[in-house]
C-alpha cells in the first residue's frame, strides 16, 4: 500500500499507517508523530500481540488513546459487533483522535470520551507537554519538556462500566496504572476472562508514589500475573524487580 503524509494545516499532518488506517497527528509531536509519519507504525511488539489478542466482538477499553493508533486497529479486528472505548484527556491530542476516527468511518465502533480514567471519579490537575505528547498525565512530569497545566474530568472504570463484559484493557497513562485498577475491582471481578496489556515506567510509577512492586502485588491479589512483552514479540513471566531494572517495558496481566 502506498503511504503518504500531507500537512493539512494547525500544525497538523494526515498520515496512513501500515495497516491502512488514516491518523491525525500533531506536527509539534516528537514522541509518536515522527514514527507514524515516517514509518507507518508504533511498537510493532505490542502491536503484534493486540492483533493476537483481539477477537470479532470483543469489547476494549483503551485508556491513554493518544490520536488513535491502538483504537483504531482493534476496531478493525473487533468488527462491528464490538465496542472500543477510547479514552484521552489531552484536548489537543482528543480533537486528533475524533477527526482519525470519523476519517476511518469507525464512529459506531469507537466511543471517544475526553477524561482521564482514575481511581474515582472527579476533577484532576493534567500535565500536557508541548512536544512529548505521549508523555502527557496525571501526574509530576519526569522530563524537562516544556508543559500546561489543566483541569479534567476522570472517571473510575467502576463507575463507567457497571456490570457490563469488558474482554480487553490497553493503559498507557504514565505512572496511573496502579489508580487505575484500584478504580476496577468490580470490573475486574465480574470479568475472569478479561487481559490487560499495560505499560509499566517505574519513573512514572513513583511519580505518583506508587512502585512497580505496589502494582503487581495488586494485581496478583486480582488474580493476575505479569508476562513482559519482549520487544522480538515473545511472552516471559516477569518480576518487580526485572521490571524495575528495565525502566520502561510492556507487559499482559493474564489470568490463568
Amino acid at each position: 500500500m502506498e503511504r503518504q503524509s500531507v500537512y493539512v494545516g494547525n500544525n497538523t499532518v494526515l498520515t496512513r499507517t501500515v495497516y491502512g488506517h488514516k491518523l491525525y497527528v500533531s506536527g509539534d509531536d516528537i514522541s509518536l508523530a515522527p514514527h507514524l509519519i515516517l514509518d507507518g507504525y508504533w511498537e510493532p511488539w505490542i502491536t503484534n500481540m493486540i492483533q493476537k489478542m483481539v477477537l470479532p466482538g470483543s469489547t476494549i477499553i483503551d485508556i491513554g488513546a493518544n490520536v488513535g493508533y491502538y483504537s483504531l486497529i482493534m476496531a478493525s479486528l473487533t468488527g462491528e459487533q464490538g465496542k472500543v472505548y477510547s479514552f484521552e484527556a489531552n484536548p489537543r491530542t482528543f480533537d486528533l483522535l475524533q477527526k482519525s476516527i470519523a476519517i476511518n468511518g469507525f464512529s459506531s465502533r469507537i466511543l471517544a470520551e475526553q477524561r482521564a480514567v482514575y481511581s474515582h471519579s472527579g476533577t484532576l490537575t493534567f500535565h500536557c507537554y508541548e512536544r512529548e505528547q505521549g508523555g502527557s498525565s496525571i501526574n509530576q512530569p519526569t522530563c524537562s519538556e516544556p508543559y500546561s497545566t489543566i483541569e479534567v474530568s476522570a472517571i473510575s472504570l467502576d463507575e463507567r462500566f457497571d456490570g457490563q463484559r469488558i474482554d480487553l484493557i490497553k493503559m498507557d497513562a504514565e505512572g496511573a496504572e496502579l489508580a487505575i485498577l484500584k478504580g476496577a475491582r468490580k470490573l475486574l471481578q465480574a470479568n475472569p476472562q478479561i487481559n490487560i496489556v499495560t505499560e509499566i515506567n517505574k519513573g512514572a510509577l513513583e511519580s505518583a508514589g506508587h512502585s512497580v512492586a505496589k502494582l503487581l502485588q495488586f494485581a496478583a491479589e486480582q488474580g493476575f500475573s505479569p508476562l513482559l512483552i519482549a520487544t522480538d514479540g515473545t511472552l516471559k513471566e516477569v518480576d518487580a524487580p526485572e521490571l524495575e531494572r528495565l525502566g520502561v517495558s510492556d507487559i499482559i496481566l493474564a489470568r490463568d
